[in-house]
């Protein structure tokens, strides 16, 4: 049966499978060697971008495999990385402990709802994590809530469903292999929280 979350005031939502943590646990290995390589330069330029001095304290949340908290361990931060899928935070304490990391620690956690301190990080960030949440407002402001005064947050989204080379990709590549295959015609959810206009109104 799918999972339902319900917000104050409306009824149950069904949530699709990329915002549940089973398949994201089942999928963690292949993530890393599939889709790291990408998702790694969107977390290189956040680093860069913060310029963190060692020793911030730094919050990923969503933070999958670790694109982000293995490169901010490696530059010196403190970092905690979080995420709801048991199987990628396993994952990435193999990969920080291979690492010899001891600046970094992951722990099992729902980003809509930390179980964290209020104004205890330097920096949250959260790449393409944050926009597939139920709660996306929810989970915005639980990352300002743990931030210290001064503090700074990053969020990388997709552009527009329509502006994605990606989905255009793939979409012409299962119709060249399984042209009867129905194509959903649904929103994705991360589509919720998908190019600048969108994220600037989120995070304002």
């Amino acid at each position: 049966t799918r999972v339902t979350r319900r917000r104050e005031g409306q009824s149950p939502m069904p949530l699709s499978p990329d915002q549940e943590p089973e398949p994201w646990s089942r999928i963690a290995a292949v993530y890393e060697t599939a889709f790291e390589g990408l998702s790694g330069q969107y977390a290189a330029q956040v680093l860069e971008r913060l310029a963190l001095a060692p020793g911030r304290r730094v919050l990923d949340v969503a933070a999958g495999t670790g694109a982000f908290s293995l490169r901010a361990a490696r530059a010196g931060a403190d970092v905690l990385a979080t995420d709801f899928a048991p199987g990628m935070v396993e994952h990435l304490r193999r990969r920080a402990a291979a690492e010899g990391l001891t600046r970094l620690s992951a722990e099992v956690m729902d980003g809509q709802a930390l179980a964290l301190p209020d104004a205890t990080f330097d920096a949250a960030v959260s790449i393409l994590g944050l926009i597939f949440f139920p709660d996306i407002p929810r989970g915005l402001s639980e990352m300002r809530r743990v931030l210290q005064p001064g503090g700074r947050a990053a969020i990388v989204c997709w552009p527009e469903p329509h502006r994605l080379r990606l989905m255009t990709l793939v979409r012409e590549s299962l119709q060249a292999v399984a042209p009867d295959f129905p194509l959903p015609d649904v929103t994705p959810a991360w589509a919720r929280l998908a190019g600048e206009p969108a994220l600037r109104a989120a995070l304002e």
